[in-house]
């Protein structure tokens, strides 16, 4: 576990998280932030932010983000703009947008029509009022979120954060040269194609995350709060090889830890302030 233990560079960060998936979220919050852990904790729809909101208010460390994820969008199209107005209203009382993107796999109700129209609508949004940290959620519609995000200008006055970014080499490349972040967990460095992806990204442009609880969880606070302690631990480690070993030297050093530790630490907490 990395703890520099110096103020403002201490704290670990999880960019990408549910807490409002455990039965107890502000006691979750509670145990991270007590254990040196804070970070964004995204949403799959707006009713879920206004209780993420109401559980997280008293906890420092921890923001809310006000989310649609694409596999919650409704498949009619009317009922679709509901949800979206919805989303744009709790906007209001956010900066923190997330979990929103585009998702053609089976899990996705809504056709990709729908959901893009979804999609523009928030970012457009977004760009007109500047401001806003978004967690982006893409999987075989990478391309056409880039282009949305192109062509909504939504890069100049706001930061995207693809998580889990699952994209083609091309579409990461566009990605990093649009301005785009990128949030890594523990299962995306476990693969060959997430560790070259960590490669290429810059360190500038880098973040952890957990993705965790997964799903609604009656798992008690200590289990889940080790589970993504752990998991942070787990993706620094990974993250730290990747960027820093070679063949010839395998081992990292604590210099390199700590420069890395940093580097997460001040980009994390510049976008959580």
């Amino acid at each position: 576990m990395w703890l520099l233990g110096q103020k403002g560079l201490s704290m670990k960060y999880d960019m990408h998280c549910h807490l409002d998936f455990c039965s107890a979220p502000s006691l979750l919050a509670d145990q991270l932030c007590a254990d040196g852990v804070g970070g964004l904790s995204v949403t799959v729809e707006p009713s879920g932010f206004l209780r993420a909101k109401e559980a997280l208010s008293k906890v420092e460390g921890f923001q809310a983000a006000a989310g649609l994820h694409p596999w919650w969008i409704n498949s009619n199209k009317a009922q679709a703009h509901l949800q979206v107005a919805a989303l744009l209203e709790v906007l209001q009382t956010t900066r923190f947008v997330g979990e929103i993107g585009l998702d053609t796999s089976a899990h996705a109700r809504a056709s990709l029509e729908v959901q893009v129209f979804v999609f523009r609508q928030i970012i457009r949004a977004c760009a007109r009022q500047g401001g806003y940290v978004l967690s982006l959620h893409g999987v075989k519609a990478v391309g056409v979120m880039l282009d949305e995000i192109e062509a909504s200008n939504v890069l100049q006055d706001n930061s995207c954060i693809f998580h889990w970014f699952s994209g083609s080499s091309q579409d990461l490349m566009r990605a990093i040269k649009l301005g785009c972040r990128f949030s890594v967990n523990s299962r995306m460095l476990a693969s060959g194609k997430g560790k070259e992806y960590a490669k290429v990204v810059p360190l500038d442009a880098l973040l952890l995350e957990t993705d965790l609880p997964q799903q609604q969880s009656e798992a008690s606070v200590d289990d889940l709060s080790a589970q993504m302690k752990n998991a942070l631990s787990v993706a620094f480690d990974e993250l730290a090889r990747i960027k820093f070993a070679t063949r010839e030297i395998e081992d990292v050093t604590e210099e390199q830890k700590t420069h890395l530790a940093q580097t997460l630490a001040k980009q994390s907490e510049g976008l959580l302030e």
